[in-house]
Formats: C-alpha cells, sequence, structure tokens
C-alpha cells in the first residue's frame, strides 16, 4: 500500500499544509456523512491504468500471464491468459 505524504497549497495562502495520512476527513455524499482519513483518499487516487496498445502491438507483446492491456482497435480492456489474450467484454 503507498504511503501518502503531501503538501498541499491551498489557493490564496502562503504555506502548505503537510498531511501524514492520519488526519480525518468528513465527507458528504448526497446527503450522507462518512469520516476517513486523508490516507484512504490518497489510496483512491492510486488507479492502475492498463497501458494502450493496438490489436497489432499487443499482438506482438512478449508477456506473462494476467497481463492487461487496453486495446485501443477494439476499445476494450484484455487479459493474457495460458491460452492467449481474451477480450473483457462486459466493459
Amino acid at each position: 500500500m503507498p504511503t501518502y505524504s503531501s503538501n498541499i497549497q491551498i489557493p490564496n495562502l502562503p504555506v502548505a499544509i503537510s498531511l501524514d495520512g492520519s488526519e480525518q476527513l468528513e465527507i458528504v455524499q448526497a446527503g450522507t456523512s462518512s469520516r476517513t482519513t486523508t490516507q484512504a483518499v490518497a489510496n483512491l487516487a492510486q488507479v492502475a491504468l492498463a497501458p494502450n496498445y493496438t490489436t497489432a502491438q499487443k499482438n506482438a507483446l512478449s508477456v506473462n500471464t494476467g497481463a492487461l492491456v487496453f486495446d485501443t482497435t477494439l476499445q476494450k480492456l484484455c487479459v493474457y491468459t495460458a491460452t492467449g489474450w481474451q477480450t473483457v467484454t462486459s466493459v
């Protein structure tokens, strides 16, 4: 799990705020309030982005089972299995 450490600059304030991940936040969405930490919010920012390849480029790759790519020709996510590339069709 990545460790969150950052300095956030709030507009119109001359100094940065240093966060260590333990600070409590209250998030209100659609009238529902929940509490979380700055670390939990930072973890949400750790989004996995699959590399983009055309079908021809993808097929030329030498990868291990479990590799993920986004096929720009198909506009689909693909995973490499023991039998070759499989297209995730529910996306």
